[in-house]
Order: structure tokens, then sequence, then C-alpha cells
């Protein structure tokens, strides 16, 4: 189903990702499992691929509620990853304070899990939360993030070029831009096209 994936072959992989949470369902039953709530989230992003936007919020939805249940109040990066994926889908759907407070969540959830190292899903986090704040027209709350972000990516891949790095780069060099910050938005393109 992955490989279908990664391939573009989208209804291949919907197809055997429906067919494991159905097995994972017989397996399990009606107990709440990481197993069914992992396919739940597959599913999800297959189906938000292929631009069913609703069926993919749907079964986010239904992953993390799952996840929640599972792990009750404890953090658990499970729960970090479902509150990120559904918050993707919220964005493409354009239920942006929904997607920023999702972010919000995952990105306090991460950073008490990881403490003060660089993870990558730390990074990942707060360039979503950025990005969520650059769609809702909140220029100067996203600045901090992508900051953070991007600077973090750099400590995590050093000097290695990077499609993380090159995806805060652009983001912050986007939000530079629309407040006026010209010149900081074109020395990072220019660092941009380096890469």
């Amino acid at each position: 189903a992955q490989v279908y994936f990664a391939l573009g072959r989208l209804d291949d992989s919907a197809s055997l990702h429906e067919e494991l949470l159905a097995m994972n369902r017989r397996i399990h039953g009606s107990r709440d499992h990481s197993a069914v709530a992992s396919a739940l989230c597959s599913l999800g992003q297959v189906r938000r691929a292929q631009g069913r936007l609703d069926d993919s919020a749907s079964l986010h939805e239904k992953s993390l509620a799952m996840d929640r249940r599972i792990h009750g109040s404890k953090d658990h990066s499970s729960v970090a990853a479902s509150l990120h994926s559904l918050g993707q889908v919220y964005l493409a759907q354009g239920r942006l304070g929904e997607c920023a407070l999702l972010h919000e969540e995952s990105l306090a959830m991460v950073q008490r899990i990881h403490g003060s190292n660089d993870h990558s899903s730390v990074a990942t986090s707060l360039c979503s939360l950025a990005h969520a704040y650059f769609a809702l027209g909140r220029l100067d709350a996203c600045v901090l993030p992508y900051e953070e972000s991007l600077a973090m990516y750099q400590r995590i891949h050093g000097s290695k070029d990077h499609s993380s790095v090159a995806s805060a780069l652009n983001g912050l060099a986007q939000v530079y831009f629309a407040q006026g910050r010209l010149d900081d938005s074109a020395s990072l393109h220019e660092e941009l096209l380096a890469m």
C-alpha cells in the first residue's frame, strides 16, 4: 500500500489500506488498538491525496479519537501524529482556526515528549503551525515558529541539503515577503537556490 502511494497509484493504495483496516478490525474486534488507529490514519492520508477531504477528515478524526482513548491523557507520539495529520486535512479544507488549534496541541505535545532536544517531529510541528498561522494571515505569529523550525532542521541536517530545510526556508521567505522585508526574503531565496 505504501509503495503504491509513493508511486502515485492512489486507488491501488486505498484498496490495500481498506483491506488492512478491515483485517485489523477482524483481529481486534470492537476494541481500540494502535494497529486500527494506524490503519485509519494511513487510509486518511490516501484519501487526502485523492482529494477526498471529507473522507480523510472523518478517518483522521476516528484515528485521533482512538489514539486518545488508548493513551488517555498521557503524551504519546501517535496522538501527536494524529493531531498533526488531522490539522493538515483541516488546512486543505480551509478550516484554518481548527487547523491552528490542532497544530498548537501537537507542537506542545512533541515538545513535552522530546524536551529541549532537537527532533524532526518538533521541527515539522513548528513548520506546520507557522504555515497555519500564515494561512490565517497572522504574519507576526508565524515568523518565530518558522525561524525555530529552520534553525532546528539546520542543526539536525547540518550542512547537507535537505527538503525539510528547503521547505522552512521557503516558508520563512514567503512571510518576510508578505511583511515587506524584501531584502530578508531575497536572502533566503538565494540560499534556497544555492541548495
